[in-house]
């Protein structure tokens, strides 16, 4: 009974860690999805999605945000995005139990309690959006699709990340030829590999390193320069 009590924790943390993978994983078709049908929505409901908005409004509630330049600005919200897709995973693999449904109608479920807890809940309750009943039906039906997109993703990938009794559980013989053994041999040929790799390096023209330094700091110098 107490290794089963010890081992429970254990098994929780590798199932929120999949669960996470999963949902992080799930986020890219979703996103796509997202896209996809963005081009499809009327003109008057074509304005920022949700993520972009909630991104903003946690930044910066004051709108200072839309000062930063776009691709800034995109690529936060994207962050943001990916993450709260790998947070809301995490939790799915306790939803999954309790709903004893497939992994593809079961995760679709999920994603569609994602969505109401948050268009619905938590994200109008703390003021960062309005609640879901005031956005438009196009731009509801939307988030709804992707959420079943980025549901589905979920469960299928859960499904093949969670450990598995003959992949990461099995015995492991004391003679497995992967075991390291210790060779000094090795060890001194590596040492030689470092040796030379630094003789190597140190050997060019003290200018040629100084050109290379100040040819790779040059993108660090001035916003234009920056790739992010």
């Amino acid at each position: 009974m107490a290794t089963t009590t010890m081992e429970e924790p254990l098994v929780w943390t590798r199932e929120a860690v999949a669960g996470a993978m999963a949902g992080c994983a799930a986020t890219g078709p979703m996103t796509i999805a997202m896209s996809r049908l963005y081009h499809s929505l009327p003109e008057a409901d074509r304005h920022a999605l949700p993520p972009r908005l909630l991104t903003e409004r946690i930044l910066a509630p004051d709108g200072s945000a839309r000062a930063l330049p776009a691709g800034v600005r995109a690529d936060i919200t994207l962050l943001a995005h990916y993450g709260y897709g790998a947070l809301t995973g995490a939790l799915y693999p306790a939803a999954a139990r309790r709903l004893g449904l497939t992994p593809v109608l079961g995760g679709a479920a999920y994603g569609v309690a994602v969505w109401a807890a948050s268009y619905l809940g938590w994200i109008p309750a703390v003021g960062l959006l309005t609640p879901a009943t005031r956005h438009s039906a196009r731009r509801n039906g939307l988030m709804i699709a992707a959420h079943v997109v980025w549901g589905a993703a979920t469960g299928l990938a859960y499904d093949r990340l969670r450990v598995r009794p003959d992949a990461f559980t099995a015995a492991v013989p004391r003679d497995a030829p992967e075991i390291p053994r210790r060779d000094s041999r090795a060890l001194r040929w590596g040492l030689a590999a470092l040796v030379a790799g630094a003789a190597l390096a140190w050997s060019r023209p003290a200018a040629g390193r100084r050109g290379t330094a100040l040819t790779a700091g040059a993108g660090c110098r001035g916003a234009d320069a920056a790739p992010m």
